[in-house]
């Protein structure tokens, strides 16, 4: 109604002026039509109209937000126009004084203002749904699995020489396994390759996930312009990783894959996929089996074709690769195109044969004599040439592949034995006395390692941390953890031994991961190795290890000054103010994290008096140390950010029994933690069975307190031992 008001006005003022324009004569035109005091009106009243119209034009703007960007550019565009034709329109007008047309000219700046401004804000608000997008996406694949095979992969890739393993492709098997691929019949397929240790059937075999890889690379480049909807999922098996690599995770991490490629296709996630994470989120729960084969299985049905390839299917603990094959099995039944290709040592086959019903193709890795060749190759070019003939470099070429015995490892290991002499002749030596077999080239590379005293000491201390180790290493970890002498009391970075030294000292037995940073043993066969000669080469291994940690943990940096007051703080203010502490130091403490969590398992299984000692001191502290209250803070974050642990409840955790044994002559072992959790109850959750004995015995001890009571605990994580000693005790209340 105000913008029609405006327009009457205009409009009389207008007629009026064209009936002027129109009459007979040009004294008639001469004669102006209004009054003084009209004029004055006139005036006002355009003025009032400009500042009606700019006042419209606001409200109409914020009428505008609630509709799409296209509409709201468009709209102003039309408002631009109205407004030139209006300008235009009032140009003859009298009374369309300097200030209106100012007033009207800043009108129309202001609407392409707004309209540029528009623009800007839809190209904001797209950056910030990407963005949303993005974090959305990121929070999906670090709830579905923590598991990143890609950077195993990587490592993995770079340690492939060019051009070996083409036979794979060209095998019959393989051939066979391809091109039932390439019908149009909805069926899966299993290719199975088997090798002894050593053969090279990681390296070899399967390269997956990047363009470069030999199998991976082979079916994306075939299948990705004929099934755009191709689903690729991999996984490396690590005996070293097998706490970690369970099935829920592993079913995460396929789901994660197979995610991360529908969104760099541009193509959207199963609905199933959306609506589960939402609710989990809502609910705060994690991924579990059956949510991951749903999942798992909404993906096969919605891309073309999918394919799973698994590196070293013997590695998985055995109840872990049987529920494995279980699931596969069960996907495989969807008549979906799912395709199976993976690697074992071949006394897994008759399992994987008894678990799957679909017929499994298999084929025989050994490291051909080729591509040993080439690999022997690069490195003899790699090498310093002054110790290198032409006549010797062929001899290498030629005994070398013999020798090796289709064991690509045992290869690698000859070859490193001779180029790590410094002469011709003594090269050749090496090379007339190779040793035959896998546990042999151990031996003798570590007769190696003896030469130098020094390098012989740090060596065998680093295969010691990596072959014990609860968890794969960091490098800056192991760094940390070799540069502690007894009774250090503070960090000392000038003893950090270098990376180069590390992988020196061990002559080719140490291999670094460039993409994770991790350290590991060059194979699981050398893991097998030292397993075989703990007691030689590590009898005392557990307990140096726990007394490194505890060393580490009673450094001044890390007792809690800071929190002195930490008994009267509020419990949840307490676990924040620790988890900052904490984070904080890990930035200068490398191996906070690992000591911190891991002392305990090494004390368990070997604890000397010296390293009790520690250990009470530690866990006696009037104000507890940061390790403790870290793994205070790990249990809060599975129960409920109010856990006090005491000294008595930490020993039972970890279930160190000459810890236990001082700790209960000024202990009351009836405490319950913060959660309510008593000894008693943490050592039969944890299922120690000789700690759960020792606790019983001791007079005046509970069996029925605490919030989860220890029979609780213990039927929670299937301990039917310590369940069924527990049911023994006279006072046991299982209501």
């Amino acid at each position: 109604r105000v913008i029609d008001h405006c327009k009457g006005k205009i409009t009389s003022l207008r007629s009026t002026l064209v009936k002027l324009k129109k009459s007979g004569g040009f004294t008639d035109r001469l004669r102006w039509p209004f009054r003084k005091q009209e004029c004055m009106d006139l005036a006002l009243t355009l003025h009032h109209c400009a500042q009606t119209l700019q006042f419209s034009l606001t409200i109409a703007n914020c009428e505008l937000l609630s509709k799409t960007s296209k509409e709201v550019i468009a709209k102003l565009f039309d408002q631009r126009q109205w407004m030139d034709n209006l300008t235009l329109s009032l140009s003859n007008v009298p009374g369309y004084t300097a200030e209106i047309r100012a007033t009207l000219l800043n009108l129309l700046f202001k609407i392409d203002n707004m309209a540029t401004n528009v623009q800007e804000i839809k190209d904001t608000v797209q950056s910030l749904h990407q963005n949303m997008d993005a974090e959305n996406m990121e929070k999906l694949l670090t709830w579905l699995s923590p598991l990143e095979p890609h950077k195993r992969h990587q490592a993995v890739q770079a340690s492939r020489v060019k051009d070996t393993g083409n036979w794979l492709l060209q095998s019959e098997q393989f051939r066979l396994w391809i091109e039932d691929k390439t019908n149009q019949h909805q069926s899966s397929q299993v290719l199975g390759c088997f090798g002894e240790p050593g053969a090279g059937k990681t390296v070899i075999a399967l390269i997956p996930a990047l363009p470069s890889s030999l199998v991976i690379d082979y079916i994306s480049t075939t299948f990705s312009e004929r099934q755009p909807l191709l689903g690729i999922t991999f996984l490396y098996c690590d005996y070293r990783d097998k706490k970690e690599q369970t099935l829920v995770h592993i079913l995460g991490s396929f789901v994660k894959q197979l995610a991360l490629q529908c969104t760099h296709a541009g193509i959207q996630l199963p609905e199933v996929v959306q609506s589960t994470y939402k609710t989990a989120q809502k609910s705060q729960i994690r991924l579990d089996r059956g949510t991951g084969i749903i999942l798992m299985k909404s993906f096969v049905q919605e891309l073309g074709s999918t394919f799973i390839l698994i590196d070293a299917l013997d590695e998985l603990q055995d109840t872990t690769r049987t529920e494995f094959l279980q699931v596969i099995d069960d996907i495989m039944h969807l008549k979906t195109n799912l395709h199976i290709f993976f690697t074992a040592r071949p006394h897994v086959q008759e399992e994987i044969n008894r678990h799957l019903s679909i017929e499994m193709k298999t084929l025989t890795i050994v490291a051909h004599e080729e591509d040993i060749r080439a690999y022997l190759v690069h490195k003899i070019q790699s090498d310093n040439k002054d110790a290198m003939n032409d006549h010797l470099s062929r001899e290498i070429l030629e005994i070398i592949p013999k020798k090796a015995a289709g064991m690509f490892l045992l290869a690698a290991l000859h070859i490193d034995m001779i180029l790590d002499e410094l002469t011709v002749t003594k090269r050749r030596s090496a090379l007339s006395n190779l040793p035959p077999g896998l546990h042999a080239a151990y031996d003798r590379t570590i007769e190696r390692m003896r030469e130098s005293l020094r390098r012989y000491d740090l060596g065998m201390k680093v295969l010691m941390w990596i072959y014990l180790a609860e968890r794969t290493l960091k490098v800056i970890e192991l760094q940390h953890a070799l540069s502690v002498e007894d009774e250090a009391e503070a960090l000392d970075p000038d003893n950090f031994p270098s990376r180069g030294t590390l992988l020196h000292c061990c002559c080719g037995l140490v291999t670094v991961d460039d993409e994770t940073l991790t350290v590991r043993l060059v194979h699981y066969t050398l893991q097998e190795y030292l397993h075989s000669y703990e007691e030689r080469y590590f009898p005392d291994g557990h307990n140096l290890i726990a007394r490194t940690c505890l060393t580490y943990l009673i450094f001044p940096a890390f007792a809690t000054k800071q929190l002195e007051d930490w008994k009267q703080l509020d419990l949840v203010e307490l676990f924040y103010k620790v988890e900052d502490m904490i984070r904080e130091l890990e930035m200068e403490y490398a191996l906070f994290d690992y000591a911190a969590f891991q002392w305990g398992h090494h004390a368990r299984k070997q604890c000397d008096n010296a390293t009790c000692d520690l250990a009470i001191t530690l866990l006696q502290r009037e104000t507890p140390s940061l390790g403790i209250q870290a793994l205070r803070c790990a249990e809060c974050s599975e129960w409920c950010k109010c856990c006090r642990l005491g000294s008595l409840h930490v020993a039972a955790f970890f279930g160190i029994e000459g810890v236990i044994g001082k700790l209960l002559q000024n202990s009351d072992p009836n405490d319950e933690s913060g959660c309510g959790g008593t000894a008693l109850a943490f050592a039969a959750e944890s299922g120690h069975e000789t700690i759960v004995r020792i606790l019983l015995r001791h007079t005046g001890v509970y069996v029925n307190v605490g919030c989860g009571t220890p029979i609780c605990r213990a039927v929670r994580k299937s301990h039917a031992t310590i369940v069924k000693l527990l049911l023994e005790q006279e006072d046991i209340d299982v209501n």
